[in-house]
């Protein structure tokens, strides 16, 4: 995937996304990395046991990651089901990935 800018935390960061599966139930993870290779955020949430279709994840729109949603569907990377699953405090939304490069 080519370079992105999202907004994290009242600061801008430039890297990319990067999807790979979670070990746990192999939901795709939406880790955004910089460069070299350096973590930045991790974009999505693992649900163990939820059943996904195949280039659906969850993603963590709260707390540091605030925002992000809107941000990954502007930037064309996700599409928002407008699903969303209660998971302790916070709500996470379900999409589905849809820039190319990203889906499993």
């Amino acid at each position: 995937m080519k370079p992105i800018t999202l907004n994290l935390c009242g600061a801008s960061y430039t890297g990319v996304i990067r999807s790979v599966p979670y070990i746990s139930g192999g939901a795709p993870a939406l880790l955004f990395e910089s460069k070299s290779g350096r973590r930045i955020a991790t974009l999505s949430v693992n649900m163990v046991g939820e059943p996904l279709m195949p280039n659906h994840t969850f993603i963590k729109d709260h707390s540091e990651n605030e925002g992000v949603l809107g941000q990954l569907v502007n930037l064309g990377v996700v599409r928002d089901t407008g699903t969303r699953k209660p998971t302790g405090f916070v709500t996470v939304p379900l999409v589905e990935i849809i820039e190319p490069s990203l889906r499993q």
